[in-house]
């Protein structure tokens, strides 16, 4: 049971609310009323003793492949530069209303599709494309965890048909940007690619 409040305790009170207007509608009255009264007990989650166990998920304790990643992602949040702004913040603004417990996600693409029609093409090209950026080894190895994380991972017949399909164009680029020597890294990129596509 809580103490009766004292009167030094509500003149403390009134140091902080000189709204004349409580008075008005028995504002001052109901808050007297509530701190001499038995105790209460907010409650925002429930009672352990009462809830259903929680059943947490593999999923929720294991990390994220790219938790060094920060994607970017376009929808009900805009990012906007506020570096200059007073106040500081993080420069992410609510476009609309969010429901509290709303799941926000952030992504961004590494790098745009190049204009090629032939998927085959599309993929070696797509290689290309990363190799021209200064950080293809960043994106490479953010690529690894993709299926299949090793070659050998493939079927023998799948990863021969793979070499037999890729060889000549992929090692064409990987020449240009003398990489030839990392063949096995960027065909399991265009397999990575051809799988998660």
């Amino acid at each position: 049971m809580a103490a009766p409040s004292s009167d030094s305790v509500q003149k403390a009170f009134g140091l902080f609310d000189d709204d004349s207007s409580d008075d008005e509608y028995g504002y001052h009255e109901a808050a007297v009323a509530t701190t001499t009264s038995t105790e209460v007990h907010l409650q925002f989650t429930p009672d352990p003793a009462t809830a259903p166990p929680t059943v947490m998920t593999p999923s929720q304790y294991t990390p994220s492949l790219w938790a060094h990643m920060a994607p970017d992602f376009m929808g009900p949040m805009e990012f906007r530069d506020n570096s200059v702004e007073f106040g500081g913040g993080r420069g992410y603004y609510a476009a609309c209303d969010i429901p509290a417990g709303t799941l926000l996600l952030r992504e961004r693409a590494y790098v745009q599709w190049p204009d090629v029609d032939d998927r085959d093409a599309l993929l070696v090209a797509t290689v290309d494309q990363i190799l021209r950026c200064d950080d293809a080894d960043e994106i490479a190895s953010n690529m690894a965890p993709l299926h299949p994380v090793r070659l050998t991972d493939l079927p023998s017949p799948l990863l021969s048909a793979a070499h037999a399909q890729y060889t000549n164009p992929l090692q064409s680029v990987l020449s240009n940007h003398k990489r030839s020597h990392e063949f096995d890294k960027w065909l399991q990129v265009v397999l990575g690619m051809q799988c998660n596509a």
